[in-house]
């Protein structure tokens, strides 16, 4: 079939997608938050249909300088990518696995809403790139591309620019989303959570969004990137060689995990896709509760130790006492969703530092009263004592005279044989029965 047939076969085929369509997919993935100059990053903004801003408060921004804002690279093998409209046995011949390559730059205010743009995409397939600007209206490029996750090396070329990324793993294995090494991903949830731009020519949805199956389907692993950039192959970003340390918010790391790509509708349809999207929200953010939880219980663990270790110091070498006193902890407005979610009364400490020798100045006082009280309890159970063993003397005393009389006390029983002699014979006596009293019965 050639490639004719398949663009018309596809193109007929779209059409269910841009009412009710959403893209099933399997991704292999290498993602990247690479810090730029927002100076370089300005030429994209200045291109897109929609007036952009920077969001300089993202969660992000207290890693970089403040010039600075992230960029998402998504190094992509998409797998099995299927429309899920679609009957299966056409849903089977139009699946499609091919290499993408996504420049997205996050944390953007669109109508003081957050948004994501994805000013450049590579794919090594041309029925795709179509695809990819009749559904979504992307800027997406046909290149040559090759993706080896087995010697993680990934690389595009594309007129005379070229772009080579090599990866290294810092860990064995991929490791199921949610364990405690990978805790730093979370950078990346944050930054999927907003929709992202998309300008379809034959629907007026301006935001679409990927909801990705990390619970049950995702398996990561923190990665250490080399990216060489020949030409102007990113358009904006300058040609050069960038790293990346790979386990750290903006860091690297390999995925593999299921994702849906779908347009935001509008009307019932659109209230229902963001009921969906604030769920999984709100999933995300209870695993990641569940992670700081963790962190602090250890952070807890930690201070405690560090306390004990601080009186210790202080007593024996310093020659100081420390106390605690603890009062209310207000509940903070940057911190409403930590504090709803407990329902304790939460404390603070206060550290209060006495020298020893103010404290050894009623130490004759302190030695007075607890000497008086241990007196007074010393004497109390000697009471308790004594009273025990009156009581004990008084019934062993009773006891004895119970038994002492009982064996002084003369026993005038008769003997066996003398009682024979005078008892009554004892005989068996025929009882007559008496006789029935039978009374008339009167009508």
């Amino acid at each position: 079939m050639s490639i004719v047939t398949l663009t018309a076969l596809f193109l007929l085929l779209s059409l269910i997608p841009f009412n009710s369509g959403e893209i099933d997919c399997r991704t292999t993935s290498w993602w990247v938050l690479q810090p730029f100059p927002k100076s370089v990053l300005q030429g994209f903004l200045s291109k897109s249909k929609e007036h952009l801003t920077f969001n300089s408060s993202n969660p992000l921004a207290k890693y970089m300088k403040t010039n600075e804002h992230p960029v998402y690279f998504e190094f992509n093998k998409q797998n099995q990518c299927q429309q899920s409209s679609l009957p299966p046995v056409i849903a089977n011949a139009t699946e499609q696995t091919f290499i993408e390559f996504k420049l997205q730059i996050p944390y953007l205010i669109r109508k003081d809403k957050t948004v994501m743009s994805k000013p450049l995409i590579y794919q090594n397939s041309k029925l795709n790139t179509l695809a990819t600007h009749l559904v979504y209206g992307l800027p997406a490029e046909f290149a040559t591309m090759s993706a080896n996750f087995e010697n993680y090396k990934y690389s595009i070329s594309y007129e005379h620019g070229l772009v080579e990324a090599s990866f290294v793993p810092l860990t064995p294995t991929l490791l199921p989303f949610g364990s405690p090494e990978t805790v730093n991903f979370s950078s990346f949830i944050d930054a999927n959570v907003s929709p992202w731009l998309a300008f379809p020519p034959l629907s007026h949805t301006k935001c679409a969004s990927n909801l990705y199956d990390f619970p049950h389907t995702g398996h990561i692993r923190p990665v250490k990137m080399t990216l060489n950039i020949i030409g102007n192959i990113l358009q904006d970003i300058p040609q050069g060689t960038y790293g990346n340390e790979g386990n750290q918010p903006l860091g690297a790391w390999q995925i593999e995990l299921s994702i849906r790509e779908n347009l935001l509708r509008r009307s019932v349809e659109n209230h229902i896709l963001t009921y969906r999207h604030n769920r999984r929200e709100d999933e995300i953010l209870n695993d990641k509760f569940t992670l700081y939880q963790r962190q602090i219980r250890l952070i807890d663990h930690n201070i405690h130790m560090a306390e004990r270790r601080f009186e210790q110091h202080a007593k024996y070498d310093l020659g100081l006492v420390v106390s605690y006193k603890r009062k209310p902890l207000e509940a903070s407005k940057n911190h409403r969703f930590y504090y709803a979610s407990t329902n304790k009364n939460w404390t603070t400490k206060e550290y209060s530092v006495e020298p020893l020798q103010n404290i050894l100045e009623h130490k004759n006082l302190y030695e007075y009263a607890f000497e008086r009280r241990s007196r007074q309890y010393r004497e109390e159970l000697k009471y308790k004592d004594r009273l025990q063993k009156v009581r004990k003397e008084n019934f062993m005393n009773t006891t004895e005279a119970f038994i002492r009389d009982e064996q002084q006390r003369h026993n005038d029983w008769a003997t066996k044989d003398y009682i024979r002699y005078h008892l009554p014979r004892v005989q068996s006596v025929k009882k007559t029965p008496l006789p029935m009293i039978r009374f008339p019965i009167e009508y």
